[in-house]
Order: structure tokens, then C-alpha cells, then sequence
């Protein structure tokens, strides 16, 4: 077995950088929230391209790029898996948590997972990120099957639906996270691959940043 600290040992193999403002837009639930809008990520649209792309690669099935389910039809769900995710992720103290904001590409949709005694605590329809907050860009459909055991972190990391905008630090700290949520899944004594060597992600800065 390889050891989990080196499950998640050193990063970069892939890295897309978006560029430009940001523009506010509502999220694809509203009409639960009236009136919020949210901000866009600049890796949505790389999560958006990876996904057609999965699509087109039977990766994920052709409804991950159909219309989205709005209202809370859609978002009921959508909150109960991220709830099943920040389980997953929690540790075992609050010394040992990585707390980021998540942003679903699709939806829009912004939720906060915050390190806490008893693991990570979720709000759900938040404005966006915090300023220097690490951000996880994913998509519904990813969310879906990560919680529900049909995908691995590594498999969404692999074909790019997994993106990470945050600090060298957070990411190490994600990055073993997401080995730990893949051992959980893994057969007994099945080795989980190094994901930080797959993590897709960008500096502070904006700049390209290498182990």
C-alpha cells in the first residue's frame, strides 16, 4: 500500500488557465433563492469543455449536457450530494480538514465547505469564493457519480472534470482528501493514485505553478 501522503504527492500534470472578469449571473436553481446571483469561476468554462468532451467520449452519459433540472427539482438533490461529499471528505479534526469553496459548473450554483470538530460543515447558494479561498470547479453530473461510487476522483481529475484554484498549500491538502475519498471506495489494499500529480490547478497569482 502505498502511503497516503504520497497518494497525494506533488502536482502539476495539466493546467488551464482562464483569463478575464468574471461576470455575476443568477444560478440555474433560482427560483428557490429569488434574486441571487452568483459569479462565475474562470475554470468553469474548462470544466464546461472537459464535460462535452466526457460526453462525446461515453465517459458520462448525454444528459450531462442537456438542460438542467432548475428550481428545487434540481437543487434538493444537488444540495444532498454536496452534504454526501463533505462527508466523505471530512477527517478525522479539524487540524487535518481543507476547507474550499465549490462552484458546479452547469448550475452555477456556489456552496462553502468549512473545516469544523465535527467535519466539514456546507453552506449551500453562496455568493462565491472568498478572497485567496481555495475553489473546486466540478459539474452536477460529476457530483453525482463521485458520491454515488460510479466515478473516482482520479477518473474525474484524469479527463479534467475536477479543476482547483488555490494556494500550493491547499492544494497538498485537497489532494489528499481526494486520495482518502478514493481509498474509501477502493477495494481492500487496492493502491489510490497520486492526485495531486493529476490535479489540475493554478496559483494565487494566476500563474502556472510546478512542484
Amino acid at each position: 500500500m502505498i502511503p497516503r501522503r504520497r497518494l497525494a504527492a506533488a502536482l502539476v500534470t495539466s493546467l488551464i488557465l482562464a483569463t478575464g472578469a468574471a461576470p455575476a449571473y443568477p444560478c440555474g436553481f433560482d427560483g428557490v433563492f429569488d434574486g441571487n446571483f452568483g459569479v462565475s469561476h474562470p475554470l468553469a468554462m474548462a470544466v464546461a469543455v472537459a464535460t462535452r468532451q466526457a460526453v462525446l467520449d461515453e465517459v458520462l452519459p448525454a444528459s450531462a449536457t442537456g438542460p438542467l433540472v432548475g428550481g428545487s427539482a434540481g437543487l434538493w438533490p444537488t444540495t444532498a450530494r454536496i452534504h454526501a461529499l463533505a462527508r466523505s471528505l471530512s477527517l478525522t479534526g479539524p487540524g487535518d480538514q481543507q476547507g474550499f469553496a465549490l462552484h458546479l459548473a452547469d448550475s452555477g450554483l456556489w456552496a462553502r465547505l468549512t473545516p469544523s470538530p465535527a467535519g466539514l460543515v456546507v453552506e449551500i447558494h453562496i455568493d462565491g469564493p472568498r478572497p485567496g479561498e481555495a475553489v473546486l470547479v466540478t459539474h452536477g453530473a460529476v457530483l453525482e457519480r463521485l458520491v454515488d461510487g460510479r466515478m473516482t476522483a482520479r477518473a474525474a481529475l484524469d479527463h479534467g472534470l475536477l479543476v482547483l484554484d488555490a494556494s500550493r498549500g491547499a492544494v497538498d491538502a485537497i489532494g489528499l482528501q481526494l486520495a482518502r475519498f478514493d481509498e474509501k471506495a477502493a477495494a481492500p489494499g487496492a493502491a489510490t493514485a497520486d492526485l495531486r500529480q493529476r490535479l489540475p490547478w493554478r496559483g494565487a497569482a494566476g500563474r502556472p505553478t510546478t512542484p
